[in-house]
């Protein structure tokens, strides 16, 4: 066996190694969870040990504006032995300062570096949740529908559970005559597929997109009431960025690709915003929701720019990041996912509700890179 086979070899046992043991570590004491198992759709995933000092300007951070973020997912992770004792001490600390959180964590966690085969650096985006309004009753006004998830959807969040080479990976799909077949696609679904499973109305398609791409949406009806969009699932094919169909099919340069760029352009040429739309065939669905939000995929109220979306294949929720941008430098925590977030070293960082956060997310597009803090006692 070559000297390059036997290397190619150890580097995948090494891996599995690691993503197993970061499982374990973060899921101690919960016994009806396994650990992942790799298969080559993994990529490479190390953890370098470093100090404090190598998370640039961790002195300067509020951190202490990630602290409500980290109870909340402390309130799910306190059920695991591992986690158990840091959470306990972090809820005794009432409104604490800066120092006091730096403090915390130097004394708990120790700071890794994530690292992809010998690359440290990957693509941070941004997310939010807009605003609209809209109608329970469709009209001439409001004529784009929004749908609610379908009863014949039948979805599987992890394949794992039936074999172990495909952990993290889902699908979706419908039941036909007993076997499982993909569900309508976004062009069947405006065709009429789902027709009299609309959930609400509003005003644009352009819209109803953005809408699923954030994942959540804050609704003011045109009867005075406010509710809340929340995702409910999806129709499980594969996500395709819009961004790229415009660079590549309509001559828009990729520099000046953004959240705010592919919203001007599709409104701008409405003749073909449809047909470009369509393109990708995913599908969100939606229910309703009143109170606080938007939930993240972790279960937990989301926190403006601390609560950060990653793959949850190698970056567990819950866990403390230090982000590391040429313009974010900033404690957050992982707390959602979302279907364009694939990688050791992808984020997408919550901005918040309205036209502002809208601005701070569609403009950020860094690249950059993480540490993950991991509770040491």
């Amino acid at each position: 066996m070559s000297d390059l086979a036997m290397n190619n070899i150890f580097c995948r046992f090494f891996i599995l190694d690691i993503l197993i043991l970061l499982f374990l570590f973060m899921q101690t004491g919960c016994h009806t969870q396994t650990p992942p198992v790799t298969s080559s759709r993994l990529a490479p995933f190390t953890l370098r040990p470093v100090s404090y000092s190598a998370l640039p300007n961790w002195n300067k951070d509020h951190v202490a504006e990630t602290w409500p973020a980290f109870l909340r997912s402390c309130n799910k992770l306190i059920r695991y032995q591992k986690w158990h004792a840091v959470c306990v001490q972090a809820r005794n600390m009432q409104h604490p300062s800066d120092k006091a959180v730096r403090n915390f964590f130097e004394t708990y966690f120790k700071p890794y570096q994530v690292k992809s085969g010998n690359h440290t650096e990957g693509l941070f985006t941004g997310y939010y949740e807009p605003e609209i309004h809209g109608s329970r009753t469709r009209s001439t006004r409001f004529n784009t529908a929004i749908y609610k998830r379908p009863d014949d959807l039948i979805m599987i969040e992890d394949l794992g559970i039936f074999r172990p080479d495909l952990k993290g990976i889902r699908i979706a799909g419908r039941s036909v005559r007993g076997s499982l077949k993909p569900y309508y696609t976004h062009e069947q679904i405006n065709k009429g597929a789902l027709s009299g499973n609309e959930l609400i109305w509003i005003e644009d398609p352009v819209e109803s997109f953005f809408i699923q791409v954030q994942g959540s949406a804050s609704v003011k009806l045109d009867n005075g009431e406010s509710i809340r969009l929340v995702y409910a699932g999806t129709n499980g094919h594969a996500y395709t960025a819009i961004g790229t169909v415009l660079v590549r099919e309509h001559g828009v340069a990729s520099r000046h690709i953004s959240m705010q760029s592919i919203r001007d352009w599709l409104k701008a040429h409405p003749a073909k915003s449809q047909e470009i739309l369509q393109q990708n065939a995913s599908y969100v669905f939606f229910t309703e929701m009143k109170g606080e939000g938007p939930i993240g995929d972790h279960g937990v109220v989301l926190t403006p720019g601390r609560s950060l979306a990653v793959d949850t294949r190698y970056i567990p929720h819950g866990t403390p990041v230090w982000l590391d941008t040429n313009n974010v430098k900033r404690l957050v925590i992982a707390q959602d996912k979302g279907g364009a977030i694939k990688g050791p070293i992808r984020g997408d960082l919550f901005w918040g509700t309205g036209d502002k956060a809208g601005e701070l997310a569609g403009s950020m597009k860094a690249k950059g890179g993480y540490f993950i803090l991991l509770p040491e006692k």
